[in-house]
């Protein structure tokens, strides 16, 4: 897992697909990690990541909502392909911003 910064985000890089419960629980855990730290906007950048599974978009999820509780925000950078159509069935981008590129936080 590559964590970086840029201005107000952290920005996780989980590399590889999140295909496994493993791949869901280890982001779940960088997450926790970064908002018990006092991070508030974080994005997951899935640039090496053509799969996701629920789990792993449940992470997302959960961690977006209690993001939002406390002002800050999850966005999802660089979906694409098969992880893209994933996240669009579950209609997380209604409630989730996605992004292109980092200039666009």
């Amino acid at each position: 897992m590559n964590v970086r910064r840029k201005g107000d985000f952290c920005i996780v890089c989980p590399g590889g697909e999140l295909s496994s419960p493993d791949d869901a629980e280890r982001l779940a855990e960088e997450l926790k990690l970064l908002f018990d730290a006092g991070n508030r906007r974080v994005c997951v950048d899935l640039s090496d990541s053509p799969v996701i599974n629920s789990s792993a978009i449940g992470a997302i999820a959960a961690f977006h909502a209690e993001a939002s509780k406390k002002g800050g925000e999850i966005v999802v950078l660089n979906a694409r392909n098969v992880a893209l159509e994933a996240l669009l069935r579950t209609n997380i981008n209604r409630i989730i911003r996605f992004v292109r590129s980092v200039e666009e936080l």
